[in-house]
């Protein structure tokens, strides 16, 4: 399984849309919970291409506070089992610095 989550943000950004997926040879995967229990289903033309937005269904919506404090909580016990995530901006933020140091060096060095 390669799963991909996605979280979303509506009604003024005040709750929040979590979607669970994957993709497969035979198309796009949308995990849902009904009842309490995860059920997956395939989505209707996936393999081709035609996803329509009101087939993909949340697997969990989250109102107001909760889904700022559900994010951090998932996050931080995501980091106390060995998974530091990824800070991509961060990341990328230093790497740019570092091009523009390695740029500067060479217009000193290559006068």
């Amino acid at each position: 399984m390669n799963l991909k989550v996605k979280f979303e943000s509506f009604d003024n950004k005040a709750s929040t849309a979590i979607y669970v997926y994957e993709y497969s040879e035979a198309g796009m995967h949308n995990f849902t919970i009904e009842n309490g229990e995860i059920i997956e289903t395939l989505i209707p033309g996936s393999k081709h291409g035609m996803i329509k937005k009101e087939d993909i269904k949340p697997f969990l919506v989250l109102s107001g506070l909760i889904a700022v404090s559900f994010k951090k909580a998932m996050a931080d016990a995501l980091s106390e089992i060995g998974f530091d995530g990824k800070n991509y901006e961060g990341v990328r933020a230093k790497l740019d610095a570092v091009q523009y140091h390695l740029e500067d060096m060479r217009k000193l060095v290559f006068k």
